[in-house]
């Protein structure tokens, strides 16, 4: 079993208590985390600019909107299926 820290009530601590977190836990969530994402975790750029996690957020959450609010969606193909179709209209 892991344990994350010694106090009973740790999640009832003010936000951010870094101290109160085991070192060995921190390490392993070190590990966790490299490997996790290794090379691959990169900055997110929309129309070439870098975006915060905050403005990432607010993109997801627009987008949701628009495709909740959508009345109508293009019929999803397989790409064996979209060949076919475009092969037999033409």
């Amino acid at each position: 079993m892991l344990i994350v820290s010694l106090l009973r009530n740790f999640i009832l601590y003010p936000l951010g208590d870094f101290g109160k977190i085991r070192s060995n836990f921190k390490q392993l969530m070190r590990h966790y985390v490299h490997a996790l994402f290794e090379e691959r975790l990169q900055p997110k750029c929309i129309h070439g600019s870098y975006v915060t996690g905050e403005e990432l957020l607010t993109y997801v959450k627009a987008y949701t909107t628009v495709f909740c609010k959508a009345e109508a969606f293009p019929e999803c193909k397989t790409l064996l299926n979209a060949v076919a179709v475009s092969l037999t209209s033409n």
